[in-house]
């Protein structure tokens, strides 16, 4: 979840490398964001996130998923330092806590479960593991492999269940460009390292 999309999947998994793609979807709030604020807009933006909320449980009755997953995010409103238009996005018109209340109330109503799980590198990890999808969708099938782990091991008490923060990391698995970073680059051994990397191959 971002303030300009959304990206869901429904994933039916196998095993953590082992999944197939059943729908996926990017939802488009980008021109809401790009209008000049007015109680109209305001109001579009949350009649908007509410159906947002509505066709996810929609979607997830019709494929009749296990759970609903989704980032566990905690943000306060700060300067993030990537100017003003992106401060007063994230922090003024990004309705993130009002679709993930609308979201649990639904699925709540609705008697399907759902699960809430970390975000971090997800975006990255996502992308490069789905290089075929665009970021939001990708990120969305890496939190949906890390509820998929999570159900496993706490709720199904599998004692064989892959991380659930990290896959495994095969560089041979990886788009050539990022292959051909870890092979001039001996530390790169986690998801961790790679992304600090490719951070220090941008600054410098």
């Amino acid at each position: 979840m971002n303030p300009n999309y959304v990206g869901l999947s429904v994933i039916d998994w196998k095993s953590d490398d082992n999944k197939t793609i059943i729908y996926k979807e990017i939802i488009d709030l980008s021109k809401l964001n790009t209008k000049k604020q007015s109680r109209y807009t305001n109001n579009k933006r949350k009649h908007e996130t509410f159906n947002i909320s509505k066709r996810i449980i929609n979607l997830a009755k019709h494929y009749s998923v296990e759970a609903v997953c989704f980032e566990k995010l905690s943000m306060k409103s700060k300067d993030n330092e990537k100017g003003k238009r992106f401060n007063r996005q994230v922090n003024n018109q990004w309705l993130r806590k009002t679709l993930v209340q609308n979201i649990i109330k639904r699925c709540n109503i609705e008697n399907i479960s759902y699960q809430e799980v970390y975000p971090q590198y997800s975006s990255f990890i996502g992308q490069l593991a789905n290089p075929d999808d665009v970021d939001s969708v990708a990120a969305s099938i890496e939190i949906s492999r890390r509820g998929f782990n999570f159900l496993n091991k706490f709720i199904k008490k599998n004692e064989n269940t892959a991380n659930i923060m990290y896959p495994a990391f095969i560089p041979s698995n990886l788009p050539t460009r990022w292959k051909e970073m870890v092979k001039c680059d001996n530390g790169i051994d986690t998801w961790i390292s790679l992304y600090n990397a490719d951070k220090r191959s941008k600054s410098s």
